[in-house]
């Protein structure tokens, strides 16, 4: 259904089924090749098959295990016993006159993150969260005043860049949506490493990632400081 507000057109969006991570089952995406070549050999699998894994996942953006064709039905079947594919898709999207695009991604069955595309000429930005909410409540922004819920995992953070109907054509990609970056630095370093990777999304975000620090830091030095001790 589509309402317009304020001159913001919102599309709710009917989620896919099957490709969001369950309780018992680990999600694919925000695995690392090394630690896809790990999943393949414990599955019985070859090791370059993670290599075919993280193309799948990363390059050709698939939602369903069925579709990684070049392997066996027999290894599809036994991989989806323990894995899933861990794409959730959006379940709102907001238009604006400009072309912005809000979109509303579900984490868990209570809480949501925003990621917004900003189109601009020749380029297609997208802002993605790193939290639900924000420990720092810093003046200027909203998000602190709704509190801290908790931190992304590598394949929530992923999952917004795969997951925006804009995801071909992004040129880059800024981590300036809900939360800390930093305060979350293990799983956003691990999404740079994979997006940045030559099987990932490089040709998207190769050096123009941008992570956007809350005030209290004064210089890199105060940056490293915080790395070291967290």
């Amino acid at each position: 259904m589509n309402a317009q507000q304020n001159g913001v057109t919102h599309i709710a969006i009917e989620r896919e089924k099957n490709t969001s991570p369950t309780s018992e089952k680990k999600p694919l995406i925000g695995l690392t090749l090394k630690e896809l070549e790990d999943v393949a050999i414990q599955q019985g699998m070859p090791k370059f098959a993670g290599k075919q894994m993280a193309q799948w996942l990363y390059r050709k953006k698939i939602t369903s295990i069925d579709e990684m064709t070049n392997l066996s039905l027999v290894a599809r079947t036994k991989l989806a016993e323990s894995y899933c594919i861990g794409r959730q898709t959006p379940t709102e999207r907001a238009c604006s006159a400009d072309g912005t695009v809000k979109y509303l991604f579900p984490i868990g069955s209570k809480q949501t993150v925003e990621a917004v595309m900003i189109p601009e000429d020749d380029r297609a930005t997208l802002c993605v969260s790193s939290q639900v909410g924000c420990k720092f409540n810093c003046l200027f922004c909203m998000t602190g005043k709704q509190g801290f819920n908790g931190h992304l995992s590598t394949a929530d953070i992923i999952n917004q860049v795969l997951s925006v109907e804009e995801s071909d054509r992004l040129t880059n990609l800024v981590f300036m949506g809900m939360g800390e970056p930093l305060d979350n630095y293990e799983c956003v370093k691990k999404t740079i490493e994979i997006l940045t990777a030559d099987y990932g999304l490089d040709e998207v975000v190769q050096d123009e990632e941008d992570i956007v620090l809350y005030g209290e830091f004064k210089s890199y030095s105060e940056i490293q400081k915080y790395l070291e001790e967290n």
